[in-house]
């Protein structure tokens, strides 16, 4: 441990005298030849910026910019304690510049591949990973194949059933037309046997008198590809080739729409009348497209040719001229542009042929189903008047055998009771309902006079209805009807005074706050609720911040009444409830939240008091407020009259919130007298 060394011997060996060898390099430039130059050494200096120039070049930190705040980055760190142990024991070796320069590239090395090797394992994870949600997908698929088919099968369905309510609705659009013309096709009925008034090829440039818009194209577009390669519905199967031949032409009208539109819009932005013109022509040529190609040349009356020619031909016809160009073809010495142009063309003029025949099934299909359902209303029709017809007679037949059978019973059942009394009066007087005795024949002298025979009327003596009133059937109807009218007078009198008092009732009543308060009579008439009923439907209706009052919470009374001998005094029932809640002021959202709630308190009262029997209902229930015994309760006293007691409760002394919008009710209703109210609430304010 001698002498502290204060330099290293690199740095001595540094400064030393230049040494022979480079003296002799030095002169060997005048005798000729040069010696190689040694390694230099490296100094700490140069150490400390190779360092530096390592941690910029492959980490991007310095000294001033690092992620580890370390002002010293680039210093190599010395273990003092460790190298004063080493060199105690004599095991420290001696450390050079270069050794210190080859640890730290090592060092470098080594970060550098710990950082490839995470790189690589980052990779093989993100590989795995993929691979993985590829099999998942792979699953997916095959558990859950058929979802793409049953979400075409749901937007089929939903259109075929937006098409029968816009056509209920009498908003039918041209998709819901076409698909009520294939649907009458296959023997379907309607109420309106319509269909399309031009053909499906047609209703581009004629719909209601003026051509579709961009919008109504497209969304005509999206409706037909959901009929494309589909068997969801009954349109769908059988009319595969319309579909297709419908959007071939649906979108080359929407191509011209389009430009249509564009020329429309330049027209509008430009007022020169050359532009204007251009404008007209390209505007012509879109409502009345020309058969044209521009890159074979065709003019314009050659094309009307091949528009000519095209056009008056079926879907067969097309089909075999289309084969027959292409067998041309093969052939030397031919117009290939001209026929070149007819093949382009024959797929519009199929798609025409389809959609026109299929519009001409759909017409005369309509009008077949029209006459047989006119058909068979005229033959229903025919079948309810005959049955009308059949039973008027039938009827008038009935009524005129059974009056004709009740007649003659009555008629029997008089002269049975006639011939009774004509025998008991004069052929046999004492007659005591014992046999006759035998008959002995009469002297002539003491024949008796001849009997009324049994069917002959009783006559009464006149005197009798001498002052009685007989009127005719129509003076008898005439007087019940005033009679009638004369009732209904009094009676509407009699409720019209029974409302004024009621009125007045409730005008000299006192007030609810001061000492009582009269319920507003909904219906006198209706129905009166009962007890069982109506607690039934509170409980359902109850809400969860409010507890049933027990029968124990009323108030007893000790009084005495004038009709107890007549009436027998009852207590009425009641279904009362108190309205609880949390009140969340300063103090309770301190020390309380919503899992762990302060107590509860009550917030109002919902009283229902039963008067089904009320002996005077013309008296509207009252209720009171008296004092309690306590200042912090008081007594509600409801009053009605016999034969029910007055019942009472204690609740708290606060006061009421009177507003309707506030939940307060005050009503008696179908026999129930109702008092809801809530208390008011006070916040602090400064």
């Amino acid at each position: 441990m001698g002498k502290k060394r204060r330099k290293s011997d690199d740095d001595s060996g540094s400064r030393r005298s230049p040494s022979p060898e480079c003296k002799m390099q030095k002169s060997s430039g005048r005798i000729g030849f040069k010696v190689p130059d040694p390694p230099k050494q490296m100094t700490v200096k140069q150490l400390r910026e190779e360092r530096q120039k390592l941690l910029s070049e492959h980490f991007g930190y310095s000294n001033a910019n690092n992620p580890f705040g370390d002002r010293l980055l680039a210093e190599p760190f010395v273990w003092k304690k460790k190298n004063q142990l080493l060199q105690a024991a004599g095991q420290k070796g001696k450390t050079t510049v270069a050794a210190l320069m080859h640890s730290s590239k090592s060092k470098v090395q080594e970060i550098e591949s710990v950082k490839r090797r995470r790189e690589e394992r980052e990779k093989e994870e993100a590989l795995m990973q993929q691979q993985r949600e590829e099999l998942q997908r792979e699953k997916e698929r095959e558990h859950y194949a058929d979802y793409a088919q049953k979400e075409e099968i749901f937007h089929c369905v939903n259109q075929l059933r937006k098409t029968e309510i816009r056509i209920e609705q009498n908003r039918a659009q041209v998709i819901d037309l076409i698909i009520k013309g294939l649907r009458i096709i296959k023997g379907e009925r309607f109420e309106k046997m319509d269909v399309l008034p031009v053909p499906p090829h047609e209703v581009f440039e004629n719909y209601k008198e003026e051509p579709m818009t961009v919008a109504m194209i497209e969304e005509l577009i999206a409706d037909v590809k959901l009929h494309i390669d589909t068997d969801t519905t009954i349109v769908d199967v059988d009319f595969q080739d319309f579909w297709r031949s419908m959007l071939l032409l649906s979108r080359e009208a929407l191509e011209r729409a389009q430009k249509r539109k564009e020329v429309l819009d330049e027209l509008a932005k430009n007022s020169d009348p050359r532009v204007a013109a251009q404008a007209a022509v390209s505007l012509a040529d879109t409502v009345l497209p020309q058969i044209r190609d521009s890159d074979t040349g065709i003019v314009l009356g050659v094309a009307r040719d091949i528009e000519a020619l095209l056009g008056g031909k079926s879907a067969k016809e097309l089909e075999e001229l289309e084969a027959q160009i292409r067998a041309k073809f093969e052939e030397e010495d031919i117009d290939v542009a001209y026929w070149e142009g007819i093949l382009n063309k024959i797929p519009h003029f199929r798609a025409r042929a389809v959609c026109q025949q299929t519009w001409q099934l759909m017409t005369q299909r309509a009008a077949e189903i029209e006459r047989e359902m006119a058909r068979e209303r005229a033959l229903k029709e025919e079948e309810s008047a005959r049955a009308g017809e059949g039973d008027a007679l039938g009827g008038l037949l009935l009524e005129e055998t059974e009056a004709r059978r009740l007649a003659r019973e009555q008629q029997i059942k008089e002269d049975a009771i006639r011939m009774a009394r004509s025998v008991e009066k004069n052929v046999n007087p004492n007659a005591d309902g014992s046999f006759s005795p035998e008959l002995e024949p009469y002297d002539e002298g003491e024949v008796p006079p001849p009997v009324r025979g049994p069917h002959s009327p009783e006559l009464w003596p006149f005197d009798e209805f001498r002052h009685a009133e007989i009127l005719a059937p129509e003076d008898d109807d005439e007087r019940r009807a005033a009679l009638k009218r004369i009732l209904i007078q009094k009676e509407r009198q009699k409720r019209a005074g029974f409302e004024e008092e009621e009125e007045e009732a409730l005008a000299d009543a006192p007030g609810a706050e001061a000492e009582g308060g009269g319920a507003e009579v909904l219906d006198p008439a209706a129905k009166v609720t009962t007890y069982e009923e109506f607690v039934k439907k509170e409980k359902k209706a109850g809400s969860p911040d409010e507890e049933i009052m027990a029968s124990s919470s009323e108030h007893k009374l000790s009084m005495h009444y004038t009709w107890e001998e007549k009436y027998r005094p009852r207590k009425p029932r009641f279904f009362n409830r108190v309205r609880t809640g949390y009140s969340w002021n300063k103090y309770n959202t301190t020390h309380y939240d919503h899992d762990n709630p302060p107590p509860k308190v009550v917030q109002g009262y919902k009283f229902n008091i039963f008067y089904p029997d009320l002996i005077d209902k013309t008296k509207t229930p009252t209720w009171f407020l008296e004092p309690s015994d306590t200042p912090d309760t008081v007594i509600l006293r409801f009053h009605a009259g016999p034969p029910y007691e007055d019942v009472a409760f204690k609740i708290l002394n606060q006061e009421w919130q009177t507003e309707r919008f506030r939940g307060f009710r005050n009503v008696f209703d179908r026999g129930i007298m109702q008092l809801y109210f809530s208390f008011k609430r006070y916040v602090y304010r400064r």
